[in-house]
């Protein structure tokens, strides 16, 4: 829920495996003012799942609100890596705000500016290099964050997840 949606793609893994992969949706140079975004789950002003964000703003009364991972930018980061694959895919949040007078609300996951960074499971056989990428640059955010469970942060709800029940 957001601007857009999200990005994520599939591709064959061993004939029948199919896991996510890197690919993020770029946001450039965008001020979003008195925005309400409300959904059940991944909600983010600019983005609900995989939106790399750079020169972006939401300010005036805005409110972002719903369950599980929700954000003042992104509700959620949720990539597979494998060894071979381009980490420069990644989501990148560069020179984003998000202003005093935002609401940021939801259950579990919520973060001023991203919900949660999730780690997923390689389907396969073995194990993978599974792991969630962000590289963050003057990221600030002001807005009020409340949440009713778990993981609520200022920046981040959370970030990490697990690979194969072991938390990381």
């Amino acid at each position: 829920m957001g601007l857009i949606r999200y990005e994520w793609t599939s591709r064959n893994r061993e004939l029948q495996n199919t896991s996510l992969f890197a690919s993020a949706t770029q946001v450039s140079n965008l001020t979003l003012e008195n925005v309400t975004f409300k959904g059940k789950n991944h909600v983010g002003a600019l983005g609900g799942i995989n939106i790399s964000v750079s020169n972006c703003e939401v300010i005036g009364t805005s409110v972002i609100s719903g369950n599980n991972y929700v954000g003042g930018l992104v509700g959620s980061n949720d990539f597979t890596r494998s060894y071979n694959e381009d980490v420069s895919a990644y989501l990148k949040l560069t020179d984003v705000r998000i202003g005093a007078s935002c609401t940021v609300s939801g259950k579990n996951y919520v973060g001023g500016i991203v919900g949660g960074c999730i780690t997923t499971d390689y389907w396969g056989g073995g194990m993978s290099l599974s792991s969630s990428m962000m590289l963050m640059e003057s990221a600030t955010s002001e807005a009020t964050v409340t949440g009713t469970e778990d993981y609520v942060g200022g920046i981040f709800g959370k970030l990490g997840g697990s690979i194969y029940g072991n938390s990381n």
